[in-house]
């Protein structure tokens, strides 16, 4: 019940923005949902990069010694 009554709070905040400031509103939303999981992607693919050449170099260093 909470998050539909803070639904209807924004829903109002936002009707009742000027034109100008919803426009910013709008451009400011649109990047936060474009960045954020381009930011969340990349990061988890560089993590999985990182895991696989750390594997691989422990694997060398592991198989050196032998």
């Amino acid at each position: 019940m909470h998050v539909l009554r803070g639904l209807g709070r924004a829903a109002r905040t936002i009707a009742a923005l000027p034109w100008p400031a919803l426009l910013v509103a709008a451009l400011l939303f649109a990047l936060v949902l474009t960045v954020v999981p381009l930011a969340l992607f990349i990061f988890i693919v560089f993590m999985a990069v990182k895991l696989a050449v750390a594997a691989i170099v422990v694997d060398r260093r592991r198989n050196r010694r032998d």
